[in-house]
């Protein structure tokens, strides 16, 4: 396994050649070249917020009962918020 190269942008490994990058996306987590974390922090709220305005549309509906309201309040926001208050 070779990881140095005539370019500084490419790394080899066998006879491969990849593509050097400074982040990249593994297990959920957005890694960074020199160990930041203000990526994964950005892209985890920005999956929450995305999640909340999906929900938001069901939960302020008019016509939908307020037992399902408490149900979905119950089952889904109220687990992510007290999670997140711990984190």
């Amino acid at each position: 396994m070779s990881y140095g190269s005539s370019d500084s942008n490419t790394i080899r490994i066998g006879s491969d050649l990849i593509t050097r990058s400074d982040k990249f996306r593994y297990l959920g987590s957005v890694l960074h070249e020199s160990g930041k974390v203000d990526d994964d922090d950005q892209a985890h709220i920005g999956a929450v917020w995305a999640k909340w305005r999906e929900i938001t549309g069901v939960v302020s509906d008019r016509k939908m009962p307020p037992k399902l309201k408490g149900q979905i309040y119950k089952c889904i926001i109220r687990p992510v918020l007290l999670y997140g208050g711990e984190c």
